[in-house]
């Protein structure tokens, strides 16, 4: 089947790539929407990367506390459902049956007695041939976390590998089906670096199952200074058959305009040149099941110009410094980034959840815990019958029953980082109890 890019059917071709069988499957049609040209109402401090502002604040907060141990037995974790016959989850194996419907929660869920140590902004994604979903790493009051944890829509499981990436928070995990597993790269250590750290940092590793490898590649999307001021977002464009990587450089003084494209084709990095750049204000990449191209949801901002001592990255007046009125949505091509919406979720401020595929649509989870679905031309919020305290950063991914996993988060304020699970079945969120403390952070 061929969508409205010309593509073929991205399910049939990870079905056919993985032995996944993924149903009876359409795909959905994308029109454009044009952008208001009114100026966003916002501070002229948005025209800063908000990759700066993060990465800055996570380090100041850190040396602020002093890596504070926190041990925080928390009231929430981990855990499922029991399934009745009707809603038994899929059978494991090789190339498990993908759930494209989350499972209803009809009872109580089972509590796990020790959760992951509470964290943000860790690397987290789904591994359909598995069932699992991944988590590695974080920022925690006891610094960057080095451990692997997979969630398998019952319980948590930490992982211990012979050979393991370095400690890091603000890490990129996807799916691949050309390396047949998860992969990871880039973030930041929050301390001293040195050669070692920073080739571990900026290689490209596998996650299989139960094991770690790091993989040879020829170029890294990760600049050598990707310490000071850079930040990434990933998701697999299954369209494509390539991980695309968004990468956006700052600094003190400094206006970033565009953000850098990547492209990973299962063997090696690629920079795009684009006739027309992402705007560097990207807040979430998502993969979006209905076509299986990346999504790229970018806040508002003024017209990005020369103020005082910042200085921006391109021509002030330029297609690349412009106004851009609402949140909008742009969609990879394949060649380029294509603008789809305009409007939706408000502008990001302390930082979104996070966003995820979830069954046949892509979602993205707000910095007060709602959840917006992507219907294919424009997003649309889905009511709840219960909130979880807002945060930004958490985990967050599809687990195997086809719900969205949310785990931990930053809140701000003390005790600062969050060590809940929740799951969302499409109808509401429903917190998992725990009955002990968390593990204890491994350094």
């Amino acid at each position: 089947m061929v969508n409205s890019f010309g593509r073929v059917n991205w399910r049939q071709q990870l079905a056919s790539e993985t032995g996944a069988n993924f149903g009876s499957w359409t795909d959905s049609s994308v029109t454009a929407a044009s952008l208001h040209s009114a100026p966003a109402g916002q501070n002229a401090f948005s025209i800063i990367s908000f990759a700066m502002t993060r990465r800055l604040t996570k380090a100041w907060r850190m040396k602020r506390r002093g890596f504070a141990l926190a041990l925080i037995v928390l009231s929430a974790a981990c855990g499922s459902t029991s399934l009745s016959a009707s809603q038994t989850a899929p059978a494991l194996g090789h190339s498990p049956q993908r759930v494209t419907t989350p499972l209803p929660i009809v009872g109580p869920l089972r509590p796990i007695p020790n959760p992951p140590f509470p964290r943000s902004l860790s690397a987290t994604a789904y591994d359909p041939l598995s069932g699992q979903t991944v988590m590695f790493g974080g920022l925690s009051n006891d610094g960057t976390l080095p451990d692997t944890w997979s969630w398998d829509g019952m319980s948590w499981t930490e992982h211990h590998s012979a050979i393991a990436p370095h400690s890091r928070f603000d890490g990129l995990l996807a799916f691949d089906p050309a390396v047949g597993g998860l992969v990871l790269i880039g973030g930041d250590p929050n301390a001293p670096t040195s050669p070692a750290i920073d080739a571990d940092i900026r290689s490209t590793w596998v996650w299989q199952g139960s094991i770690w490898r790091r993989l040879n590649t020829a170029h890294t999307p990760i600049p050598a200074n990707y310490y000071f001021g850079w930040h990434a977002l990933m998701a697999y464009d299954a369209a494509s058959r390539e991980l695309i990587l968004v990468g956006v450089s700052g600094g003190p003084h400094i206006a970033t305009c565009s953000a850098e494209t990547w492209t990973f084709d299962g063997t090696d990095w690629r920079m795009r040149k684009l006739s027309e750049a992402l705007p560097a204000t990207v807040r979430v990449l998502i993969t979006d099941a209905g076509t299986g191209s990346v999504l790229a949801v970018v806040n508002p901002r003024r017209a990005i110009a020369q103020i005082g001592f910042v200085t921006p990255t391109c021509q002030p007046g330029s297609f690349d410094a412009r106004a851009l009125a609402a949140t909008t949505t742009f969609m990879w091509t394949g060649n380029t980034w294509k603008q789809v919406s305009s409007g939706g979720p408000a502008a990001s401020v302390a930082g979104d959840v996070g966003g995820s595929t979830l069954g046949s649509h892509a979602v993205l989870v707000s910095e007060d815990a709602r959840i917006w679905l992507w219907t294919g031309t424009a997003w649309q919020l889905k009511a709840s019958s219960t909130t979880p305290e807002g945060r930004s950063y958490a985990a967050l991914a599809q687990d195997r029953n086809g719900r969205l996993l949310m785990f931990g988060g930053d809140i701000q304020v003390a005790p600062w980082y969050l060590g809940d699970t929740w799951l969302w079945d499409g109808q509401r969120w429903s917190l998992v109890p725990v009955s002990g403390p968390p593990a204890s952070a491994a350094r």
